[in-house]
């Protein structure tokens, strides 16, 4: 049934399969994780994740690109590359008949790929047009000046998507090094979801991934995040909209206070916010408003964001500093505890229908050591948090000396500063 819970088995060669049995709907979902992703990257390299990711599908020793494209997609099925802080992978989706021909794909992606030049000048190109593009973007140009202040050194505060410079220095033999010095049974989780028998799931991925080469998780190297807080920071372009952020050195995955800051975010976030009502729909002051956190296998940031008039930032951030000081002082009301708890809670369930969605959770939390079912305790660990465990997760992250503020202004409200900044510590 829809509602089987997965179970967890070890392949021979140790590589750790999820499977659940779901047999509504003819279809089957499959995800490999590897961790990986930004927290393996450094400087130089910095980008070469998503880069090394895009590539496994743009051809093999066996087939070009196009080939496996027009198979997948004759198929009515799905084959997708994804990248993050943490991880990487490929993830599908097909009709039950196609699971062998889908898993056999993604196999020969992963095993096979040949990273041909070609197609490294072309994905290349591509994600140095998404960097330029980012450019224009005031929200990501504040983003990536609260990066450093928020982790110095540490992989955290970098891009994703490297920079233009990075990026177009990789060569071919550094981007195949990295994904082989990946891609090894101690560093990989596979999922396979849906309209199979786990029986049946446990023989074609045994077999399909017999000959991953054998190796343990590779070391990152290891660098601690070093704040330079509290600072501000802010940049001038030519752009018409401000962007605020006001950020804070967060926690990790598995913290304890991390599901009572997931409520606290989803709080200060969404159009029925206190902080939306005063700062948007009341005052006129901000086009959009909210928070977001950002979570890894080490402590990643609590941002507080808001896209406004230039004539309005001082107060926006006021604002948000009120916000703050309720958290930390009197808390958060119990009806938005619970508007915010359900919320979630309904959003979660929703996404346990999706099996490509899940099987991808299952895979990433077993990847990260929290365990495949971690997810399915979510709506019970949800239940627990209330207004006192908020204020003692929000104390420990939420104080004046461990502020930064990044602040984006149209260059034009600043005579003669086009694309300066200016930094006080």
């Amino acid at each position: 049934t829809g509602t089987n819970r997965p179970v967890r088995i070890l392949l021979d060669n140790g590589i750790p399969l999820i499977v659940r049995e779901d047999h509504r709907l003819p279809f089957v979902s499959l995800c490999v994780a590897i961790r990986g992703g930004v927290l393996a990257e450094t400087p130089a390299n910095s980008g070469i994740t998503r880069l090394a990711a895009d590539l496994v599908v743009r051809g093999t020793t066996e087939r070009t690109a196009e080939e496996i494209a027009r198979e997948i997609e004759t198929r009515g099925a799905s084959l997708e590359p994804f990248s993050g802080w943490n991880s990487f992978g490929l993830r599908g989706h097909c009709l039950t008949q196609d699971t062998r021909l889908l898993l056999a794909t993604m196999i020969e992606c992963l095993l096979t790929a040949d990273f041909a030049e070609p197609e490294l000048q072309k994905q290349k190109a591509l994600q140095l047009a998404a960097i330029r593009q980012r450019e224009e973007d005031p929200m990501f140009l504040a983003q990536r000046a609260l990066g450093p202040i928020l982790f110095g050194k540490h992989p955290y505060g970098r891009d994703l998507l490297g920079t233009s410079y990075s990026v177009a220095s990789l060569t071919r033999d550094q981007v195949v090094q990295h994904y082989l010095k990946h891609f090894v049974t101690g560093n990989i989780a596979v999922a396979c979801f849906g309209d199979i028998a786990t029986n049946a799931a446990v023989w074609f991925c045994s077999r399909a991934f017999a000959t991953v080469p054998p190796g343990s998780r590779p070391l990152t190297e290891g660098i601690a995040a070093t704040p330079s807080i509290p600072n501000r920071i802010e940049r001038m372009i030519p752009k018409e909209q401000a962007v605020l952020l006001m950020g804070f050195p967060g926690i990790s995955l598995t913290d304890p206070g991390y599901d009572a800051l997931r409520v606290l975010q989803d709080v200060m976030s969404g159009l029925s916010s206190d902080l939306a009502v005063e700062v948007r729909e009341t005052r006129g002051l901000a086009y959009y408003v909210g928070a977001y956190q950002r979570v890894g296998l080490e402590p990643g940031s609590f941002v507080f964001y808001a896209g406004t008039r230039p004539d309005a930032v001082a107060t926006v951030e006021d604002l948000i500093r009120k916000q703050v000081s309720r958290i930390m002082g009197d808390g958060i009301r119990q009806d938005e505890l619970d508007r915010a708890r359900n919320r979630l809670i309904a959003m979660h369930e929703m996404s346990l229908q999706s099996d490509l969605e899940t099987a991808m959770n299952c895979a990433l939390n077993e990847l990260y050591g929290l365990g495949y079912d971690y997810g399915y305790g979510t709506a019970q660990r949800l239940g627990t948090v209330t207004v006192d465990s908020i204020r003692k997760a929000a104390a420990g992250i939420f104080t004046e000396d461990r502020a930064a503020v990044s602040v984006v202004l149209p260059e034009q409200d600043v005579p003669g500063t086009a694309g300066s900044s200016k930094e006080n510590r």
